[in-house]
């Protein structure tokens, strides 16, 4: 109800602002625009249960949306009719009440006003594009006084440079598209019966959501920076062209111990991954650097590929008596319906259609991986980190409502001890936390330190959501560029 009444206020207000414009062609013009935003704020609803806020921006360039515009066709195709649509209606609207409504200029204004006060509701319209304009016009600073503002020593803040790191257990992670704690829930018998073995023969945790991590993107420079991707660009341009960084990332300290990284994922350009790892000495294997040969795909790789090639980059690894530290990143899950695979069929049979269908795909190849490793004989010293990168987009659809059934959030699977890891099963972790998590957890003795070592609050979504332009400040003075 809140959002449809928000709606319908931002079409009062539009109506508003065309019944004052006295030239005709002028007021199309202005209602074209006015149609877009109101469309841009519906189709926000549509994939992100929000309005326009950070997340949506920050996706908002044609780079991120061509990336993977073949599953969202359709639906691209109907926000080209609801622009149309409204903006025809706002015209019409306009037309109608200055023929039945001849108001006093004065009554227009308070009626303006009304709707903006509507509009800046908490969660409305209006209150999250402040929150976009926040992050946008945060006050530039050094590296040193953005980590005070934080309440945080920089002297006791190890710089880049001077990491040291003594190599533990080999490492994998693998970043699951869209993976909730749900599909692992009664509302889906049968979809994940590896997770769920794994869940029970390991360490289970809760990950509550956390501002600023809640796409891909985000999610990668969560747990491999320990930061929200709070930036003051929006999809690459934040990481392009850059000298270096004041952060601590997973890449500099594997690098430091003698670990032979991967990052292993498809489309790296996608919402500037790619420029991103290269910053942080995170070598990339995609589509056009793998070590195997694999079919062309509009996803880059399949979740199919990746698993192979991280067998391969696994082999390649241990071939040169290295310790390893792979990370991977899945594609195939994705919102609306996933990624089908056929080849997936024979493996998994056809009984299962769309989303179910890759989440199940999945789920086997994770017991196909495992099984590999074992094979191997390298389980026993490599330390796995499983978990879902973000929740599932959307609003609507039967996995959707099956999933709204039970409490949405994600989950982290791990092999390591908990000894190791300092937390009891059944204790929540936060994303920001993975890159403490991912060293402690495989024994690597280091002087690193990530933002949430110097942090005793408890909850950690809250400390982010009450600091969130000091953590875009950090972000922001962390880095630097040729020009």
């Amino acid at each position: 109800m809140f959002q449809a009444i928000q709606i319908l206020a931002l079409i009062a207000l539009a109506v508003l602002i065309l019944r004052i414009i006295p030239n005709r062609h002028v007021a199309a013009i202005t209602g074209l625009v006015l149609a877009v935003l109101i469309a841009l704020e519906i189709i926000s609803l549509y994939l992100i249960d929000s309005f326009v806020n950070y997340q949506f921006y920050t996706h908002l360039n044609w780079g991120d949306v061509s990336a993977y515009l073949f599953q969202f066709i359709p639906q691209f195709v109907l926000a080209l009719v609801l622009v149309v649509i409204i903006w025809q209606v706002l015209l019409w609207l306009c037309r109608k009440s200055r023929t039945a409504l001849s108001a006093p200029r004065i009554v227009d204004a308070g009626l303006l006003a009304g709707m903006l006060l509507v509009l800046c509701l908490p969660n409305g319209v209006l209150r999250e594009a402040h929150e976009i304009y926040g992050i946008l016009t945060v006050k530039n600073q050094s590296f040193d006084a953005a980590l005070s503002d934080l309440g945080i020593d920089p002297e006791q803040y190890p710089a880049p440079a001077d990491i040291q790191a003594d190599a533990g257990k080999n490492i994998l992670v693998i970043s699951m598209e869209s993976l909730e704690r749900g599909f692992l829930g009664e509302q889906f018998p049968g979809l994940t019966p590896n997770l769920n073995r794994l869940a029970g023969e390991y360490n289970r945790f809760d990950m509550p959501r956390v501002y600023g991590t809640g796409w891909t993107a985000g999610s990668l420079y969560a747990h491999h920076v320990g930061m929200p991707a709070l930036f003051k660009g929006q999809g690459n341009d934040f990481f392009q062209d850059i000298e270096g960084v004041q952060l601590t990332g997973l890449g500099q300290v594997l690098r430091e111990a003698g670990y032979y990284t991967r990052y292993i994922m498809g489309k790296p350009d996608f919402a500037g991954t790619a420029d991103l790892l290269s910053a942080y000495r995170m070598p990339i294997v995609s589509e056009n650097s793998s070590l195997g040969k694999y079919p062309e795909s509009k996803a880059g790789l399949n979740d199919l590929d990746l698993f192979e090639e991280t067998k391969l980059q696994v082999l390649e690894a241990v071939s040169g008596d290295q310790p390893f530290a792979l990370f991977l990143s899945t594609i195939n899950s994705h919102y609306p319906d996933g990624i089908h695979d056929p080849r997936m069929e024979e493996k998994i049979g056809a009984d299962r259609g769309g989303l179910e269908f890759s989440v199940a795909a999945l789920d086997w190849l994770i017991g196909d991986l495992f099984d590999f490793l074992s094979s191997q004989g390298l389980l026993d010293n490599t330390v796995v980190y499983l978990f879902g990168d973000h929740l599932l987009m959307g609003r609507s659809g039967k996995v959707l409502e099956k999933l709204k059934r039970e409490h949405r959030g994600l989950f982290l699977i791990t092999s390591a001890e908990s000894a190791a890891l300092g937390r009891e099963p059944g204790q929540a972790v936060y994303i920001i936390e993975l890159p403490r998590l991912i060293i402690d957890g495989a024994g690597i003795q280091s002087n690193a330190r990530f933002i949430s070592d110097f942090l005793a609050e408890k909850n950690l979504s809250s400390f982010v959501n009450e600091n969130a332009l000091k953590l875009t400040a950090l972000n922001q003075a962390s880095v630097h560029r040729s020009d």
